[in-house]
């Protein structure tokens, strides 16, 4: 579980450790990446490679290396040109197995450069990308690459790969955050990803990816904090051995396991009656519960796909019909989900909050 020293050291990596060191990788006279360390952190450590939303070594990928180390890590940020596996120069461009074979490059790297080879720990390789950098993480799972964790920031899920052959040496865990506007087509990936493929979705309520990067260097820095420590609590986890599976196998809810029983029922808010549902392992006399609050397109098949996920873990899981709307309905109608979140969210208006607020507590 996350602990309070990791957050702060990671966090505050930039300014606590004086001995940032950043050296150029060279392999062939070549500088395919950026080595980021602190040189007060003696031995062999884990290694994390950062693919970049443009694929080459920008300030942006530079600065989370800086904090990502704060973990007692390495950081390499590459230059996915300069590998020798493609012509191209645009990543978005890039098919999936030219994004996979850069990957391995980089991991083979990690093994085999002169800066490396003192310094990191070649058994605990970690992989992360922004935009279409995560796109090159999914890819590198997707072609059996070895390494043991993958993180994936806002992925263009559109391009993402459609199925996964891990490598049978160690099988990536991955933390895949995708921002808001893609939430929809998060069920495809999650359905691609299959029963192998072991990972949590830990979901960036932004409207473009990487956190909002723009040419001026701009980005949303609230959610990169809130990234970032979700990210070292995950990598601290699958590192020191820890890791809890979260939705790793998509619950069968038409024909659930024998234990696990769903059921309807009403509630009020107000003088307004709702429907809710309950989803839990009836083997368990008492567990921890959980209120799912729907997105914008209301409790449908991904939400209770989630309720199942919670109870196939332990917990009793509950949805909060924020919307009045029947359990299992999906709003597809673009103006009818913005009414939805004009409705109960409204940035700064304390009254539309207050009410979603209480529509969740009616469901506890």
């Amino acid at each position: 579980m996350w602990k309070s020293t990791v957050l702060v050291g990671l966090l505050l990596a930039a300014s606590a450790h004086a001995a940032i060191v950043k050296t150029d990788i060279k392999l062939n006279d070549k500088t395919v990446g950026k080595f980021v360390h602190d040189d007060d952190v003696e031995g062999v450590k884990p290694a994390i490679i950062l693919v970049s939303e443009t694929g080459k070594i920008n300030n942006f990928a530079i600065d989370q290396a800086e904090a990502m180390i704060g973990i007692g890590a390495r950081a390499m940020v590459i230059d996915a040109f300069m590998f020798d596996e493609t012509t191209k120069t645009d990543i978005a461009t890039l098919t999936i197995g030219e994004m996979s074979a850069i990957v391995i490059k980089a991991i083979d790297a990690t093994k085999t450069c002169e800066v490396c080879q003192s310094a990191v720990d070649p058994s605990k390789i970690s992989v992360v990308g922004y935009g279409s950098g995560a796109n090159a993480v999914l890819a590198a799972a997707a072609k059996g690459a070895t390494f043991n964790a993958g993180i994936a920031y806002t992925p263009i899920l559109s391009s993402a790969p459609t199925s996964y052959t891990l490598s049978a040496s160690a099988k990536p865990r991955l933390l895949i955050m995708p921002d808001y506007d893609s939430i929809a087509m998060l069920a495809d990936l999650e359905k691609n990803l299959g029963d192998e493929v072991h990972y949590e979705v830990f979901i960036q309520y932004g409207t473009k990816p990487w956190f909002n990067v723009d040419t001026n260097g701009n980005y949303a820095s609230d959610q990169a904090k809130r990234a970032l420590t979700q990210s070292a609590s995950f990598l601290t986890a699958v590192f020191m051995g820890t890791f809890d599976i979260a939705g790793t196998t998509i619950p069968n809810v038409q024909n659930p396991q024998t234990k696990i029983k769903s059921e309807d029922f009403t509630y009020m808010d107000g003088n307004e009656e709702l429907a809710g549902r309950i989803v839990r392992d009836s083997t368990i006399s008492s567990a921890h519960a959980v209120v799912v609050v729907p997105a914008w397109k209301g409790f449908d098949s991904y939400a209770i796909q989630r309720l199942h996920y919670l109870a196939n873990l332990g917990y009793i899981a509950m949805s909060a019909n924020i919307y009045d709307l029947p359990i299992g309905y999906s709003v597809e109608d673009m103006d009818l989900r913005i009414g939805n979140l004009t409705q109960w969210r409204v940035a700064g208006d304390n009254d539309k909050g207050a009410a979603f607020t209480r529509r969740i507590d009616a469901a506890r």
